[in-house]
């Protein structure tokens, strides 16, 4: 991680030695908080806590540190403490708790597992929601489609937030696997496209009544950007030494 892009809200980091990939693959926290993209290696944020344990509910990570449990929205504020007693060896959630495995010899049969309910973390509710009017975000591009709905993507919180202009609404959000480098719009597609860092491209079918991200393609060399062009979209793609462009009609397949 030491050569990490200066990515949105970048500052001089003391990287922690101690790295863990989320559970849902997008994200690496390290031991001192910091947070960045899998996909492009860029800063997203610190948390308020380093840590010694983590784990996710929907996103949302729950760190141990000190034999203090913290909880965290999506967007890594933090929303409450809870204590615990003795060795934490592991921890785990679901839905609806954190199981706390304490091992010593103090222990009847060695182990003791503590339950601390989510609410008492705060995280439930709102901090789980990537609902637009609950959410604090400046969008990192945005295009328009043929029927005045505006998507806004917001790296930071892997998503398309879409609004209809006429209506003066939010509609439902898309959701992202993970941040993606750029974003572009065809009409012939009648989709949009993301290019990732690691060479994917992905599509989103806007003709669908609950739009999702599908991956569409992966060049051989990274793509650094995309356009549409008439029936096609075309992507520069290059690996530091050699480039190409890509053509993509509506079927997939480059030529």
């Amino acid at each position: 991680i030491g050569g990490y892009e200066r990515g949105p809200g970048y500052r001089d980091l003391e990287i922690g030695e101690y790295l863990h990939i989320s559970e849902y693959g997008a994200r690496i926290f390290d031991e001192r908080g910091n947070v960045f993209n899998v996909s492009n290696m860029t800063y997203v944020d610190t948390l308020t806590s380093a840590f010694e344990r983590i784990t996710f509910v929907e996103k949302s990570p729950i760190v141990l540190y000190q034999e203090e449990l913290i909880g965290y929205s999506r967007q890594y504020t933090e929303t409450g403490r809870a204590l615990l007693g003795g060795n934490t060896v592991s921890m785990h959630a679901n839905d609806e708790a954190v199981f706390s495995f304490q091992g010593g010899a103090e222990y009847e049969h060695g182990a003791m597992v503590t339950l601390t309910p989510l609410e008492d973390l705060g995280v439930d509710g709102d901090a789980l929601s990537l609902a637009p009017d609950l959410v604090e975000f400046l969008p990192d591009d945005v295009v328009v489609d043929e029927d005045g709905i505006a998507y806004l993507l917001s790296t930071r919180h892997m998503a398309i937030f879409r609004w209809d202009i006429a209506n003066r609404e939010y509609l439902e959000t898309i959701e992202l696997a993970m941040a993606p480098d750029s974003m572009t719009y065809s009409a012939a597609h009648e989709s949009i496209y993301l290019a990732y860092g690691y060479s994917a491209v992905s599509r989103v079918s806007l003709g669908d009544s609950s739009p999702r991200e599908i991956w569409a393609t992966a060049p051989e060399m990274r793509p650094y950007s995309m356009v549409s062009a008439g029936p096609d979209l075309v992507v520069y793609t290059s690996d530091g030494l050699a480039s190409s462009l890509l053509a993509y009609g509506a079927e997939g397949g480059s030529m």
